[in-house]
Parts: structure tokens; sequence; C-alpha cells
């Protein structure tokens, strides 16, 4: 992502109530569990009554959860890149 992408995503995080304050300097490496993280909250947001898996410390877990993500947002018609990205 770039420097801006990243500046607006952590201003709408802001705005919308995320309750940690989360910085650029976050994002300068790989983190996928504060990703984790944000993504758990905002889908309890939409459906508070989801379960998400919490042990993300493998390959599999982690693509386990991706795809809770992913269908637990599909009923909202929001669209998720759950692809890897080659720079993983």
């Amino acid at each position: 992502m770039s420097f801006r992408e990243l500046r607006d995503a952590t201003e709408i995080l802001r705005s919308l109530g995320y309750p940690r304050l989360i910085s650029i300097e976050n994002f300068r490496t790989s983190n996928f569990t504060l990703i984790a993280e944000i993504v758990t909250w905002i889908v309890q947001k939409f459906d508070s009554n989801t379960r998400l898996p919490r042990h993300l410390d493998n390959e599999t877990e982690r693509v386990m959860f991706i795809k809770g993500v992913s269908s637990a947002i599909t009923v909202s018609s929001i669209s998720l890149k759950s692809r890897r990205s080659p720079s993983d």
C-alpha cells in the first residue's frame, strides 16, 4: 500500500471508532496479527455473533481465518480480495 492509502486507512479506522491507535509505522513490515485484529473488529461491527478463529500461529490457521472472514462478510455484499499477494 502507498503512504497515502495507509494514512487514509488509519484515519478511517480512527473515525469509525477503532479502539486502538494505529500508526503508519505498524505497516512498514508484514503485520498479519494487526490486520487480523482490525478485520475481526470490522466483522464484529457487522455481526457480533460471528465466531472467527483466534489462533493464527501458522499458515493453515491464517487461511482458515481468511475463509471465515470471507464467508462472514459475503452476506453484506462487501468485496474482499482474499488471494495472496505476490509480495507475501
